[in-house]
C-alpha cells in the first residue's frame, strides 16, 4: 500500500509539472478567476482580470475570462506571438478589426477605481495608428496610439491623459506595454517591466465607465497606419503593481 502511495504521488508531480513547465499546457480556467493547474502557487494576476485575449484557440475575439468576446469585422489575421498565436492589425484598413459595441459593467470604472491595460506590442510598419480604443457613452475616450513622433507611443483620453513614452518603440521587436491609472495620484506607462514614464495629473472628476472596446483600430475601425501585432492584451479593474507587471513581462505566470 505505501508503494502505490508513493508512486501515485510522483506520478500526480510529474504531471503537473508537465502541464505547467512543458510544451503543452491544458486550458485556463478563467470564469471564476483562477488558474486551474496553478496549486498553492496562484498569481495575484488573476486578482480581478475582467478580459484576456490571447488569440489562441476559439473564436479570434475570445475573452478568456469567458465575459466580454470581441467581434470580428473583416479580416484581420493571426500570426506568430509573444505567446503562440498574435493577431495582426494594418490599421490602414478601416474594415479589419476587432470590437464590443456593449462591454459588461465590469468596465465601469466611475471616477474613483483604478485600472491598468497591459499588452504584447510588435510594429512591423511604424506610422501613426490605433492599437487599442476604449470609450464611453460621452466622449471619454482613451487609445493607445503607435505615433511617428519622437516618442513613437502615446496613451491619451481627450484632455484627461496625454502621456507619452519617454523611449521610443523598437520597430520589429516585441515589447510589453502597460498603462495604470491611479485615480487619486498618477497614471504610468511602463515598457517591459519598467516605469517609463509618469503624469501627476489626473481628472477625477469624470467618469471612466467604459461602453465599447476595439482592437485594430476605434470603433468604427478607422485608424491611420499602424501596422501591428498584438499579443496578451489583458484588463485589470485595479492598478498592477511594479511587481505585478514585472511578472507579466518575464512570464506571463501562465495566463497563456
Amino acid at each position: 500500500m505505501k508503494w502505490i502511495l508513493i508512486f501515485s504521488l510522483i506520478v500526480s508531480c510529474n504531471a503537473l509539472k508537465t502541464l505547467t513547465d512543458g510544451e503543452t499546457k491544458v486550458p485556463i480556467d478563467f470564469s471564476e478567476g483562477i488558474c486551474n493547474y496553478c496549486g498553492n502557487n496562484q498569481s495575484t494576476l488573476y486578482n480581478n482580470l475582467i478580459a484576456y485575449y490571447n488569440f489562441d484557440g476559439g473564436s479570434l475575439g475570445d475573452d478568456k475570462t469567458g465575459q466580454n468576446n470581441l467581434t470580428v469585422t473583416g479580416s484581420p489575421g493571426t500570426t506568430t506571438g509573444k505567446n503562440g498565436l498574435a493577431l495582426t492589425c494594418n490599421t490602414t484598413s478601416a474594415g479589419d478589426f476587432l470590437a464590443i459595441p456593449t462591454l459588461g459593467s465590469q468596465f465601469s470604472f466611475g471616477a474613483n477605481q483604478n485600472f491598468s491595460i497591459s499588452f504584447w506590442l510588435k510594429t512591423t510598419g511604424l506610422t501613426a495608428g490605433k492599437v487599442i480604443y476604449l470609450t464611453t457613452a460621452v466622449p471619454n475616450t482613451i487609445d493607445f496610439q503607435v505615433s511617428a513622433t519622437a516618442t513613437n507611443f502615446n496613451a491619451s483620453q481627450a484632455a484627461i491623459i496625454n502621456l507619452n513614452a519617454g523611449t521610443s518603440v523598437v520597430n520589429n521587436v516585441w515589447e510589453l506595454w502597460t498603462l495604470v491609472v491611479t485615480r487619486s495620484s498618477k497614471i504610468e506607462i511602463y515598457r517591459n517591466g519598467v516605469l517609463d514614464a509618469t503624469s501627476n495629473t489626473v481628472n477625477t472628476d469624470k467618469d471612466f465607465n467604459f461602453s465599447k472596446l476595439a482592437l485594430c483600430g476605434d470603433e468604427g475601425g478607422a485608424t491611420g497606419g499602424a501596422i501591428i501585432d498584438l499579443d496578451s492584451v489583458g484588463v485589470w479593474g485595479r492598478d498592477l503593481s511594479p511587481q505585478e507587471i514585472m511578472e507579466l513581462y518575464s512570464g506571463n505566470s501562465g495566463l497563456d
